[in-house]
């Protein structure tokens, strides 16, 4: 939810800067009005500087709105939980459950892929079945130790 609030601040300077020539028209309205007039209505004018200022100025509020509208719909349905039985994946309204005693093996890794540039943890849990799940955040190695510790208390009972 923060990079709408990060957006909105570059919609502000482009609007301004949108505006700059025509500041001596009185309002804001007055110099809107008047920048678009200005501008030729060309097929070149993709290429003009105003016109992409102009593009960006209509084109952020609704990308910020559309960013808002994700996030709030999706609050609180990505992630994982750590349980008493096991931890639970949670993508959207679909739920995997990889119970404790389940786990054959856990392996720590790091994530570190150039592109990114930020280097985290990844956790992978490997059940009996073959099947897998990988966790990716900060931190993750004190979640191993948690995980293994919930792991032979679920084999001994």
């Amino acid at each position: 939810m923060i990079l709408p609030i990060l957006l909105a601040p570059l919609w502000y300077v482009l609007l301004q800067e949108f505006l700059q020539p025509h500041r001596g028209a009185g309002n804001s309205l007055d110099a809107f009005a008047l920048a678009l007039r200005d501008l030729s209505w060309h097929y070149s004018m993709l290429w003009r500087a105003e016109f992409l200022i102009l593009l960006g100025v209509v084109v952020l509020p609704l990308a910020i709105a559309a960013l808002m509208l994700y996030g709030v719909r999706t609050r609180g349905r990505h992630g994982y939980a750590f349980t008493s039985f096991g931890v639970v994946r949670i993508r959207g309204q679909a739920l995997r459950v990889l119970r404790y005693e389940d786990l054959l093996e856990l392996k720590h890794g790091r994530r570190d892929v150039p592109r990114h540039r930020i280097i985290t943890d990844e956790l992978e849990l490997v059940a009996k079945d073959g099947k897998s799940l990988t966790l990716y955040g900060f931190g993750l190695l004190a979640r191993k130790a948690q995980i293994e510790a919930l792991r032979d208390l679920a084999a001994r009972a």
